[in-house]
Formats: C-alpha cells, structure tokens, sequence
C-alpha cells in the first residue's frame, strides 16, 4: 500500500467525525468530504468552521448587554 492508500485511510477516519460537527453546526455536512481534495483538502474543510458564528458562543451585543 502506498502513500495514496494511507491517505485514502486517514481520510475516510475523519470523514465521519467532520460528518457529524457540520451536522450540529448547521453546515451541509458533505463539506466534509473536501478531505479528499489533494494538498489543501483539510484547509478547506476547516475553513468554514474557522470563520462561521457558533450556535453555543454569544455574539458580541449579547455578551456587553450581559456585562452592564
């Protein structure tokens, strides 16, 4: 098995965990089958968690409403 076999191992591990995190944000999960997009398929998978509004964090309003 060579390197493409690791890879395509690793990356159907992954799939699901990613599956099941674009599911409970709100994402279309099949975002995370960008895994499979050589060289930079992570990077664009994590991109659009890195910069979405999580559903558990308050926005910015809420939170200096909170604070005074």
């Amino acid at each position: 098995m060579g390197m493409f076999g690791w890879n395509i191992i690793f990356a159907l591990l992954v799939i699901f965990p990613m599956w099941r995190i674009y599911e409970r944000t709100g994402l279309n999960p099949l975002f995370a089958l960008l895994v499979f997009v050589p060289g930079i398929g992570w990077l664009l998978a994590l991109l659009p968690l890195a910069f979405m509004d999580w559903p558990n964090k308050p926005r910015a309003s809420e939170s200096r409403a909170r604070d005074q």
